[in-house]
């Protein structure tokens, strides 16, 4: 059966913004740059996972524990790409973003659910609701061969199936 990705729908490029459209046409993602669609990845990265921050005494970030070390570079990753996963408090991920000159921003995602990798399934996926634009989202990240052999490669973008 058919489950969701990012925005299932049409896909067109135009020089350098990308739009997804939802096949009933009620919803639109435009990504303006390379730059957002990277960071799109990367938010994937800090969101999708099951490591937890360990900190210092003074409450410094040091490093990140999880259940295997790919999962841990993953995260790390998204750390030194800019995108800091700090907690989960109450049902939210908080995460800092850290632009090249300093800048700062902290927020906050909604997880709505997740599924923890499992040997059967060989992924993880995480449902969230993202407070830049309020659309509800499924990450998913996973063994390479079960990822490509659920995607429908005649759609553009392709739509991933269970």
């Amino acid at each position: 059966y058919k489950l969701i990705h990012l925005i299932k729908g049409d896909f067109e490029s135009n020089q350098e913004a990308v739009t997804y459209r939802s096949s009933n046409k009620k919803t639109q993602r435009v990504f303006q740059s390379e730059k957002e669609r990277c960071f799109e990845y990367i938010q994937l990265l800090a969101t999708c996972h099951e490591c937890a921050p360990c900190r210092n005494k003074q409450g410094e970030l040091t490093h990140f524990q999880g259940p295997s070390p790919d999962e841990i570079a993953l995260v790390d990753a998204a750390y030194r790409m800019g995108l800091v996963y700090e907690d989960v408090v109450e049902g939210k991920i908080k995460l800092t973003k850290t632009e090249r000159l300093g800048e700062r921003e902290e927020y906050e995602i909604e997880i709505i659910h997740m599924m923890e990798f499992n040997s059967d399934r060989k992924r993880m996926s995480v449902v969230i609701k993202d407070p830049k634009d309020g659309l509800i989202k499924l990450y998913t990240k996973g063994a390479d061969t079960i990822i490509d052999a659920r995607l429908d490669k005649s759609q553009t973008p392709p739509e991933l199936y269970a």
